[in-house]
């Protein structure tokens, strides 16, 4: 038996519970789903993260979005408030002033951007602090942090959008 079979069933049913409220259900690995969206397709996977006396599963959410005219090169999200990186790129994001206001949306904590001169679609990818799971041994306890109705329908919106039109 092993010892953290419980605490792994226990984030798998978190997950898989995060992905059916977000519409991926296309297995890909053990804690990775995938589904589409308007304009592109959406993994979801746990990150997860061992200490001596606990574990975290971080939920990562990457978006693959095709036809988006946006500019090559890299961005990442800033103290929550906007996106740094390349100039042009950063410029772009400035002119979508919904795309900065995604912390409005979800609680982030990480989240990038980047298209390459050579790729159709961009990728943007968050790491939540809604949706993570967490377990320690000393004090004992688990906890899921759920995805609220807002945040649903924040990303809902926000996904079943195309970013290039109806977000200028």
């Amino acid at each position: 038996m092993r010892l953290f079979t419980n605490i792994e069933t226990r984030a798998n049913m978190a997950f898989e519970q995060i992905a059916r409220q977000l519409g991926c259900n296309k297995l890909i690995a053990p804690l990775v789903r995938s589904g589409s969206f308007d304009g592109g397709e959406m993994t979801l996977r746990y990150m997860e993260k061992r200490r001596f006396f606990s574990r975290i599963y971080k939920l990562e959410i990457t978006l693959e979005i095709s036809s988006l005219e946006a500019p090559s090169g890299k961005a990442y999200w800033k103290s929550g408030t906007h996106w740094t990186g390349d100039h042009a790129v950063s410029d772009w994001f400035a002119q979508h002033p919904q795309l900065s206001r995604l912390s409005s949306l979800i609680d982030i904590e990480m989240a990038s951007y980047r298209r390459k001169d050579s790729d159709s679609s961009a990728t943007v990818q968050l790491v939540t602090l809604p949706g993570c799971f967490i377990w320690t041994l000393v004090p004992p306890m688990h906890y899921f942090v759920k995805l609220n109705g807002k945040e649903i329908e924040g990303l809902s919106r926000l996904l079943g959008q195309r970013l290039d039109t109806t977000l200028a």
